[in-house]
């Protein structure tokens, strides 16, 4: 603590979890030793719409949490050894994401006010993961898809699956203006990059240098991808195969795509690959057929650049559920002399009927010619000991087999 005096209405700055003494000597020579000890203090959350904080700065050159009468964050400043007084701090959250000048800014934004102003402070300001998202994917425009870098940030479309790995790093534009609304007086541009979970998980930050306060937003920094992707769609053809189609929109160095499939939309294999158009500016379309499919399936696209740097799209995904299945079924289960047998979708094919025993070795076999979409066949059995058989039937790219027992 330094060593002069003060006066009755002095403030004094401690930091979290800190022990200080201080001696009070009165105007008559009588003295108090006060010990204090400060908590460690964590933010519990960001504060909401319209809150603000003041905080008194007198060069300190430290950084100090602004926060609300609750307890939640604001901003954190650094003085950097200047007075800047008595400082306020509000913060601001659109209902979306608004633009100016084409430039999409973050719902978040801050007015900070100190008493003495015109002096250089260190600034952070803080923001959500949803906030983050909200903003690179509406900023990625309503007639663009989006690729990215990180496999990991997208997984089923319709989930909002997040990521905050050093990959998916944003850089971001500091917009001051000396106003209540971006485009008012002034305007002043910095750059920063956000850093991960700052306080606490999935609340990030942007640190910067300011040489003057005012009203401040955030703006993702243009970022040059290698192909712009229009869109990325899947649909189901001839009722058994996956229809994959995408467009885009200009492509630099793109050495193709890599398809992508799977079963739970988390664990994906490549299928397939499609040659890209390398460099271009027009649009340009491009399709795979996933062929004789039954059920829920996932896609994806992984772009490959010509330095093999890669990126990936959303992920979609397609029901088929074929109405040309092969199906067989035997009456009744239990066997007499007679078998009979209903078989569909088997049109315009020969069928094979082969009857298993138990041991595996086949009891008897029978071609017979289908020309209707469901056909019915009655086969003697008569001949059969009795146990357990199974009934094979086979196409020529399809197979059913149905479990029966003859008495």
């Amino acid at each position: 603590m330094p060593e002069h005096a003060y006066s009755n209405d002095s403030i004094f700055l401690i930091d979290n979890n800190s022990t200080v003494q201080i001696d009070v000597i009165s105007q008559y020579g009588c003295s108090k030793s006060i010990i204090v000890t400060t908590p460690t203090f964590t933010p519990e959350e960001l504060a909401n719409a319209g809150k603000q904080g003041t905080c008194i700065l007198n060069g300190f050159n430290a950084f100090y949490h602004i926060l609300d009468e609750e307890g939640n964050m604001i901003a954190s400043i650094n003085d950097l050894g200047n007075n800047l007084g008595v400082i306020t701090a509000e913060v601001r959250i659109d209902d979306d994401v608004k633009s100016h000048n084409g430039e999409h800014y973050m719902q978040r934004n801050y007015k900070i006010t100190p008493q003495f102003n015109g002096q250089a402070a260190k600034v952070r300001l803080y923001f959500t993961e949803n906030e983050r998202t909200t903003l690179k994917r509406k900023r990625s425009g309503s007639n663009y898809d989006v690729l990215i870098n990180d496999e990991t940030s997208y997984q089923v479309a319709e989930t909002n699956s997040t990521n905050t790995s050093q990959e998916n790093t944003m850089e971001y534009t500091i917009a001051k203006y000396d106003g209540d609304a971006p485009g008012t007086a002034n305007e002043t541009f910095l750059t920063s990059q956000a850093q991960s979970n700052g306080f606490k998980t999935e609340r990030h930050y942007v640190e910067f240098t300011v040489p003057s306060f005012s009203s401040m937003y955030l703006h993702e920094q243009n970022e040059l991808l290698p192909v712009q992707l229009i869109s990325f769609n899947a649909t189901v053809k001839n009722q058994k195969n996956a229809l994959l189609s995408w467009q885009t929109a200009s492509e630099t160095n793109n050495k193709g795509f890599e398809i992508q499939r799977s079963g739970d939309g988390y664990n994906f294999e490549s299928i397939g690959f499609v040659k890209g158009n390398q460099n271009t500016q027009t649009n340009t379309s491009y399709s795979f057929v996933d062929e004789n499919l039954n059920g829920l399936y996932y896609y994806r696209l992984k772009q490959i650049d010509k330095d093999n740097s890669i990126f990936y799209s959303r992920v979609v995904k397609v029901r088929i559920e074929r109405q040309d299945e092969l199906s067989v079924i035997a009456f009744p289960n239990t066997l007499q002399d007679k078998l009979q047998l209903s078989v569909n979708n088997a049109v315009g094919t020969k069928i094979n009927i082969s009857i298993i025993n138990a041991e595996g070795k086949i009891a008897m076999k029978k071609q017979h010619a289908s020309d209707a979409l469901n056909t019915k066949y009655t086969i003697d059995v008569a001949s059969l000991q009795s146990g357990i058989y199974f009934v094979k039937v086979s196409t020529i790219d399809q197979s059913s087999t149905i479990k029966v027992v003859k008495n």
